[in-house]
Formats: structure tokens, sequence, C-alpha cells
């Protein structure tokens, strides 16, 4: 059984929880827990004791980590920790008693125990407190997911940041602007003016007055008594 599927079975998580825990976990990495840590408002010490039982392995202290004593600490260089993800927490008659937040596969629990000539005692945590307590005994960086899960465990007020984009500006509408109509005064600048009701000029009124008849042909030379007709007709 998974440790999604006993959460569920056990009533401690809900299924939308799950899903949305496992989402994060796809996208940004981390155990179950710590990503159900950011996803809702479970007891910490619930989910760690769900998935000791699950693996067979006995809890942590719960909260952070107790510092390690100083002969635990000077068994466990720092490479060893960041490779295996562990942290030591004390020694006693039984070997060396760390916490991790998965079981060590027996290959690498038989390798750090000869490396340390010690047995390996494990309590299980979440992937939150091993990094909690590695930034703090060995310096190693913590991410800032962690460190905001950290203060809001603690009670302090986290201020919720968004991962969208910035805002748009204000819609602007896209669609072609139709072109500026010139106004009648910028088209008939320069020329002049015209009064509204000005009519145009009207052409001279025929006459009703007969066509002239046309002259009639002379021939030979003009003798006064043409000359005279000529006078009377006109």
């Amino acid at each position: 059984m998974s440790l999604s599927s006993l959460l569920v079975q056990r009533e401690i998580a809900t299924i939308r929880e799950i899903e949305e825990a496992l989402a994060r976990q796809v996208l940004y990495g981390g155990d179950l827990i710590t990503n159900l840590l950011e996803v809702s408002h479970i007891s910490e010490d619930v989910l760690i004791s769900a998935a000791a039982d699950l693996h067979g392995v006995p809890p942590a202290p719960g909260g952070t980590l107790p510092v390690p004593s100083a002969e635990a600490r000077q068994l466990v260089p720092g490479e060893v920790v960041a490779t295996h993800a562990i942290v030591p927490l004390s020694v006693d008659r039984y070997g060396l008693v760390v916490a991790v937040s998965e079981p060590l596969s027996r290959q690498s629990e038989q390798e750090l125990a000869f490396a340390l000539a010690m047995p390996i005692a494990q309590r299980l945590t979440s992937q939150l407190r091993i990094r909690e307590a590695l930034a703090r005994d060995y310096s190693l960086p913590l991410e800032r997911r962690f460190v905001r899960l950290l203060a809001r465990l603690r009670g302090e007020v986290v201020e919720s940041t968004s991962s969208l984009p910035p805002r748009m500006p204000d819609a602007v509408s896209l669609s072609p602007r139709a072109p500026a109509v010139p106004s009648v005064h910028a088209t008939t600048r320069g020329m002049p003016a015209v009064k509204p009701d000005a009519r145009p000029p009207q052409l001279l009124k025929r006459s009703n007055a007969p066509p002239a008849a046309p002259a009639k042909r002379r021939r030979g030379p003009m003798t006064v008594e043409d000359a005279r007709t000529e006078l009377d007709e006109a």
C-alpha cells in the first residue's frame, strides 16, 4: 500500500488534498508529506506517524530535529549526510541513530554501517525536517519553499506569492481604426466661401423674335436704286 492510499484509508487526508499534493510533487519535487503540509492543515506529527507505520520504522521526534550530539556529528562528515540525506542524532549502545525522510535501502545501510564501523538505527521524519537540520548543522542551502513552510508551521504570518504572470494593462481594442474623415473646413481651406442658399447663375433668356431674313444676294454692280431699296429695308 502506498502512503497516499493509507492516508485516505485512515481519513487523514482527502482525495482532493492527495491529488493536489501529488501534482505539486511532480512540479516541484519533495516528498508527499512536505507537499501535503504546503496544501493542507494536516498535523505534521500525524503524517509522519502514518508514514512510520507504513515503512515499519520508528518516527523521529516531532518538529525540529534535536541538535546531534558531538560524538554523532564527528562520526558523520558533511559529504556523507549530503549523499544519503540523513541527519545523525545520537550514538547509543545499539549504534548510530539517524533521521531519514525515507528508509535507506539495504545496500546503502550496509555501506554506511561498514564505513562508520557501527550499526545504523533509522528514525523517520519529513524531508522538510531533514533539510532544516542539514542547513542548521552543516550549513547546506535551504530552498525558499522550505523556509516559507517552516515559518508557517511556527505560526508566523507568511504573505502568499502568486506564480501567475503579471496583470496585463486594461484591455485595448485591437480592431482596425476607421480612417479619419477630413472636416469640411479642412477640405475647403483656401477656396472662396459659398453660402448654403447660393443659387447658380441663370442663363440668358432666349429671345422670341423671329430670325433675321437672310440677305438677298445682289447680282452686278450696285446702282443708286439698289442702295435706296436696301436703306428702306433696313
